[in-house]
């Protein structure tokens, strides 16, 4: 089986060689922490494979988003990742940061 990553931005490269600056894991519902644990693991394969810089796994209340370290490593540790609800992003300032994260 073919495995793709939900959606990726800034696509990059072509044919073989395809990476992408943001890659994004959607799932319905990430209720517990082994749910985020496994859509971490999965999104976080598809970013190691196409260089990366940032993952983010999101479902139906929230985004999550991780980005590279100093030492090139995505880190699991909830505390290093950028959380974001679906209602927190109707704040001007969360968009923005999310924007930015993205960008």
């Amino acid at each position: 089986m073919n495995k793709r990553p939900d959606f990726v931005l800034h696509k990059t490269g072509d044919g073989r060689k395809i990476g992408a600056k943001v890659v994004i894991e959607v799932k319905k519902d990430m209720k517990t922490t082994k749910e985020i644990d496994e859509a971490y693991e999965q999104g976080l394969s598809y970013a190691k494979y196409g260089e990366a810089e940032v993952l983010v796994i999101c479902d139906k209340r929230q985004l999550r988003v991780y980005e590279r370290n100093k030492k090139g490593k995505f880190e699991a540790d909830a505390s290093k990742c950028k959380r974001f609800s679906w209602e927190e992003l109707q704040e001007l300032e969360n968009f923005n940061e999310l924007k930015r994260l993205l960008s």
